[in-house]
């Protein structure tokens, strides 16, 4: 594996860390109080994916472990503010904390650790771009999230939650849709900055890598805004910052393997696969299914067109039949790792909120 250049890795790990969080933030308007408390969780997954790379000692250049903990910090911090509008706030930062430790330094290494990737060497799958990580793994704790009782009543929060969560208006209003357009705008300045990096060096595939993710996100954007409309619904507030998310999620297998024909079949199929599953939940599904369900839909079928069509691996380059499988099975062991991982680390917050709450009762009635 190349030596990384360090510069590079520096400014995407700024840009990762910041930029995806603050599109999440604009577009449903965030109380800071819940931002603050999901970084604190963000943090800890970022020393996490520190630790196990200084532990394990697998790349003798340090450099590309700062933009993996700010991969982590960010996909750590976006699972706390998305479970907070279910779970509350506290149990939400306990949750994602005890989750990105466990789950995103394996991931990370597994993924985009090293040339050929883990991931690779087992199953013969292919993650170029660490969607794996940055999408599915997070989804998949979302997706268990949903699965728990809400934690909210009448729109009070819990004790120990001392700032409400509750998600905007559902339809999108005149400033919903500016702040939604500056969110989209956004996360794809994190998508390009996370796909150049994680390619460790500028080289010549620098240039496809920066297009590849920009152009995941505007068809991802525009294609669940042109199913959301043909499904005849009204547009939910944020839409277009989840079909913006659901091509990063499609293109982010391939990375630079993807040509202009696999590029354009992974964009559109992925991100039309997400949206139209996802839209097509009953309405009584707790909100934050859409976006869990959607985001895994659209890396396996991303992670397919991959092995169909990429560049260099795939059935179209070698006749090799194996890929499609390979990939599939990839998302399912992912999310399965993260689903798990998420229930029990939720168990583990329920009590530690638990234990909050009694202490606080307690030092209230002896006050």
């Amino acid at each position: 594996m190349a030596i990384a250049d360090p510069m590079l890795q520096l400014v995407a790990a700024a840009l990762v860390l910041v930029l995806p969080v603050a599109a999440l933030a604009i577009a449903l308007r965030l109380h800071p109080r819940a931002v603050a408390a999901a970084a604190v969780a963000g943090t800890v997954a970022a020393i996490a994916v520190l630790a196990v790379d200084a532990l394990l000692a697998m790349r003798v250049d340090r450099s590309p472990a700062v933009l993996d903990a700010a991969a982590a910090a960010a996909v750590t911090t976006i699972v706390a503010l998305l479970a907070a509008q279910r779970v509350g706030i506290l149990r939400a930062a306990v949750l994602a904390a005890l989750w990105g430790a466990a789950v995103l330094p394996l991931v990370l290494l597994a993924t985009v650790g090293s040339v050929p990737s883990a991931l690779q060497r087992a199953l013969g799958a292919v993650d170029a771009g660490g969607a794996l990580a940055t999408h599915a793994a997070g989804a998949a704790a979302v997706l268990v999230v949903t699965l728990l009782p809400r934690a909210f009543s009448a729109g009070r929060p819990t004790a120990g939650d001392p700032v409400s969560t509750e998600p905007p208006a559902p339809t999108a209003s005149r400033g919903q849709s500016t702040r939604t357009a500056i969110a989209v705008v956004l996360l794809g300045m994190a998508a390009v900055a996370w796909m150049v990096g994680v390619d460790r060096v500028v080289s010549e595939a620098t240039g496809r890598l920066a297009v590849n993710a920009a152009a995941g996100i505007l068809i991802g954007a525009a294609l669940w805004l042109t199913v959301a409309r043909l499904s005849g619904r009204r547009l939910p507030a944020g839409g277009a910052l989840l079909g913006a998310a659901l091509g990063w999620a499609a293109v982010g297998s391939g990375g630079a393997f993807l040509g202009p024909v696999a590029l354009g079949s992974a964009a559109v199929l992925g991100s039309a696969a997400g949206a139209m599953v996802s839209l097509r939940l009953p309405p009584t599904a707790v909100p934050l299914r859409r976006p869990a369900v959607g985001v895994l839909i659209a890396v396996t079928v991303g992670g397919v067109i991959t092995s169909l069509l990429a560049d260099g691996f795939s059935l179209a380059a070698t006749g090799a039949t194996i890929g499609s499988l390979t990939q599939t099975v990839a998302v399912l062991i992912v999310g399965l790792l993260s689903g798990v991982a998420a229930a029990i680390a939720s168990a583990v917050a329920a009590g530690f909120v638990a234990l909050v709450g009694v202490v606080a009762r307690r030092s209230g009635g002896a006050g």
